[in-house]
Formats: structure tokens, sequence, C-alpha cells
């Protein structure tokens, strides 16, 4: 069973940034946001690709994900990449990261960017480490591979609404 997620990813700094939960809920409708306390404490919004198929072809959903065609899915996924980077120009003192996870059989594969203002400031093309350096653009002193976020049981827990959530805990460092 593969897993294909769309993730952007901020650090959290301090309560200000509590704000951002539902800023990006705001802002990305599609994506389960949440906290995660990993490396480092941050916000993160996934999209379940794989799910979000799913979910069209067996289940007729299509309305909420606001399709009508597996086409429509594809192009609204590119569509993500232009909005993060828009998006960051709002809030142009932060870095966030998108990162695509792709696994299949075992073996991972990570691409995406880190961007603020606007800016791409480093882009990863698919690789198994992918993601290192975008979490090191966002967290300078981010020096793992493990991102608890990236697991399924994460992803799962996120899904229903069981991770932290700063509107319950605060930021539950």
């Amino acid at each position: 069973m593969g897993l294909n997620l769309i993730n952007i990813i901020m650090e959290v700094e301090d309560e200000i940034d509590k704000d951002f939960i539902y800023i990006i809920k705001e802002s990305f409708p599609l994506f389960n946001v949440s906290v995660f306390h990993s490396a480092f404490t941050g916000i993160i919004g996934q999209l379940d690709v794989d799910q979000m198929y799913d979910e069209c072809e067996r289940f007729n959903k299509w309305d909420k994900y606001g399709v009508k065609s597996f086409d429509d899915i594809a192009e609204k996924i590119y569509e993500f990449e232009d909005e993060i980077i828009k998006f960051s120009k709002i809030y142009s003192n932060k870095i966030f990261g998108y990162i695509v996870v792709d696994c299949t059989g075992g073996m991972c594969f990570y691409e995406g960017f880190a961007v603020s203002n606007g800016n791409i400031i480093l882009k990863h093309k698919g690789a198994k480490d992918g993601h290192v350096n975008i979490l090191k653009e966002i967290n300078k002193k981010y020096d793992g591979y493990y991102f608890k976020p990236f697991t399924r049981e994460f992803i799962r827990r996120n899904e229903k609404g069981q991770q932290d959530s700063i509107a319950r805990n605060g930021l539950g460092n």
C-alpha cells in the first residue's frame, strides 16, 4: 500500500503563531491541519492524494474536493504549489515548506521547496532524503531523517482530529 501526501509545514515559534492553524485551515480547506511535536514544534497541513482519488472514484465525493474528473484532481494538486507561494507573500516573515511524500513498497521519495515572501529559497527534486534540507530551512537546528508527521500513525490521527490542537491544548510544549 502506497502513500502520497502533500504537506504544508511551518515552525511554531511562540503563542502568536497559534493563529496559523486557523489561517492554514481557512486557506487550504482540503488539508487536515494540526500541530506536531517532532524535531521541532510546528503546524502541518496534509492532503492524502490517494484518499482524494479513492473517495472520488469509489464514493462519488467529487463535490467534497470541488472537482468533476480525475484531470481536475491533477490540476488542483498542481495549483497547491502556486497557492503556497502566494500564501507566503502574505506572511512574508515566515518560511513555509511544501513537501510531497511518495511512498511505494517501503521506499519513500520526497520533493518540494521552502518558500518565504513568494520566493523559493530551496527546491529539492525527488530523493530518499529530499525532505531533510527543506525541513532545515524551516528550522535551522533540524538534523534528522525521521519526521513523525510523515508516519501513517500521525496521518491517521490527524485525519481523525486526534493530534494536539492549539485550540484545545495551546502549543503543548
